[in-house]
């Protein structure tokens, strides 16, 4: 791992064992942002997974939820369906047809909540394999309206300008609806 991510890891960590975090996240929207290089995506994994080691031996209840696997647990059903769809009709064919599911808001938040369980903290990964069905974005405005009061930790493999997230430095889309903080 290089040192800038290792440090930024280590930051993380600390912030994440602070016996106060949990507590300080009441008072503000808890979504942090950990921004990082396509090309570091397998360090940032490791990363992630020495965190959510260390994190557990602290006995914070701690889980990673793929924005993907969220995506595959609305649609468990018509995954088949879709993959069809997408091979006959192509993509546009197969976001006219999952848009209402995905507007609908209730069926991605419930998905989450069942992928996080009863975990205090959420890792959510996955943004790039989720792109374009579902969007880092779209699933934490949902949850914000929802009351969704948990501290969710967005690895995110793209940039963040303060006002716009852009994925893998390419798709640019205005987070104007919630507040997220850049956590490490």
């Amino acid at each position: 791992m290089n040192k800038i991510l290792q440090e930024r890891f280590q930051t993380l960590q600390r912030r994440l064992l602070d016996e106060d975090f949990l507590s300080q996240q009441r008072t503000i929207i808890p979504y942090f942002l950990f921004t990082y290089d396509l090309k570091d995506e397998e360090r940032v994994k490791k990363g992630i997974q020495e965190t959510l080691e260390l994190v557990l031996q602290a006995r914070q209840q701690l889980t990673v939820v793929n924005l993907y696997d969220v995506f595959e647990t609305v649609f468990e059903e018509d995954l088949e369906a879709i993959e069809d769809l997408l091979i006959d009709e192509g993509l546009d064919a197969v976001m006219d047809a999952i848009e209402p599911t995905i507007d609908d808001g209730v069926s991605i938040v419930d998905a989450f909540n069942r992928l996080a369980g009863d975990a205090e903290i959420v890792f959510l990964t996955g943004a790039g394999t989720a792109y374009p069905f579902l969007h880092t974005s779209g699933l934490l405005k949902r949850l914000s309206v929802s009351g969704n009061a948990r501290p969710i930790i967005v690895f995110y493999p793209g940039k963040f300008n303060g006002t716009q997230l852009s994925l893998f430095g390419k798709h640019e889309m205005t987070e104007n609806e919630y507040q997220i903080y850049t956590i490490a």
